[in-house]
């Protein structure tokens, strides 16, 4: 992880959640953990036109909240960096999430455009664990079918894969 996240944990203060934040990546955490990554990547919506700094300011203020009285460990990965294509952003971060599960850990995705939430369930989707979703948003971003992955038809990937797996199990023990 970068330099400028351990030097706001370090500049959280005494009792602070930044005090307690991990960030060696090849450390051993405890069978449950959280783990914080960023997506920088904006590329999926088209709307956006502005440099994505959300992880910067939400990891500002995270950190210097004063701890509880929980035990989690809490693991910041740091920032997945924008690919060559968005394809290669979202298959990076398919891949982060799915490593950072099968180790028991619970992410939680800063930043990115919406069209990064397909790649999160299709982490789940790999390791064929169940996924409960919950999407907050002015809109609902279904798209068309036919339309390419992006920020505004995500929804409709995500049912694709729901219905095209369902069907396919279904097919298999009949």
């Amino acid at each position: 992880p970068d330099e400028v996240l351990k030097d706001l944990a370090k500049a959280s203060g005494s009792g602070s959640i930044g005090e307690q934040v991990h960030f060696d990546l090849n450390r051993e955490l405890e069978e449950t953990f959280i783990a914080l990554v960023s997506v920088e990547d904006l590329r999926g919506n088209k709307e956006l036109k502005t440099e994505n700094t959300s992880w910067l300011n939400f990891r500002t203020a995270f950190y210097q909240l004063q701890r509880g009285a929980w035990n989690l460990p809490i693991l910041d990965m740091g920032n997945i960096l924008n690919g060559e294509r968005i394809e290669d952003t979202q298959k990076a971060l398919e891949h982060v999430l799915a490593e950072t599960i099968k180790k028991g850990g619970i992410p939680v995705i800063l930043g990115g455009s919406h069209d990064f939430t397909f790649s999160q369930y299709k982490a789940y989707d790999h390791l064929e664990q169940a996924v409960n979703l919950a999407v907050v948003d002015a809109r609902t971003d279904l798209g068309t079918p036919e339309e390419e992955l992006n920020a505004n038809s995500f929804l409709s990937k995500i049912l694709f894969c729901l219905l095209y797996t369902s069907d396919a199990a279904d097919e298999r023990s009949s």
